[in-house]
């Protein structure tokens, strides 16, 4: 699971002109949030009762939206923590910062002039904010489908088995104790 995005990460890091070790120091962090976030999950890490897997459609929606958003924002926040750690002012934050603070050419061949570093700051904060909330948004979305099929099926095999389970006791009448009726204890059939 983490070695995806363990390799992507180096790759666009050393695309940025990142050290070696910067890389895969990002590497390392992003590879360990996947796995943390995925592999374990926040519904494990947040002890979300595993009666919901089987509890019908919308408990099963609500741990899976519930953990799969959960899972994007945290992993989403670990790799920016990471960036800007580790990349300082060449990390994907800083750098769309610096080129909303330069000139910029508009289509009709005027000069713009560019932000302030504090007006740049708070845009390039509210864009990631933004993008953000778009994968929480997607995780959760996608995470409360799946997991509401998945509570829906659980139901569906819980309630088939028990169905079958009382069917059988029903089915199976009890075994007398003593004697069998109609047989005398002699031997013979009473009259």
């Amino acid at each position: 699971i983490g070695s995806r995005s363990f390799s992507e990460e180096v790759v666009d890091a050393k695309k940025r002109g990142l050290s070696d070790e910067q890389a895969m120091e990002l590497g390392a962090a992003s590879a360990l949030a996947e796995l943390l976030t995925e592999k374990i999950g926040v519904d494990e890490m947040l002890h979300l009762p595993d009666e919901w897997k089987s509890a019908g459609f919308w408990k099963g929606l609500l741990r899976g939206a519930a953990g799969e958003a959960a899972e994007e924002g945290i992993t989403n926040l670990v790799n920016l923590a990471a960036d800007i750690t580790v990349a300082g002012d060449q990390s994907e934050f800083m750098r769309s910062v610096h080129e909303k603070m330069q000139q910029q050419i508009a289509p009709d061949g005027s000069v713009k002039t560019g932000m302030t570093k504090e007006d740049a700051t708070k845009k390039v904060l509210l864009e990631t904010l933004d993008s953000f909330l778009q994968d929480i948004v997607g995780g959760g979305i996608s995470g409360g489908v799946f997991g509401g099929i998945d509570g829906w099926w659980g139901k569906h095999a819980a309630n088939a088995q028990q169905n079958e389970k009382n069917a059988a006791n029903t089915a199976a009448p009890e075994k007398p104790t003593g004697e069998p009726m109609g047989v005398a204890d002699n031997g013979t059939t009473p009259t």
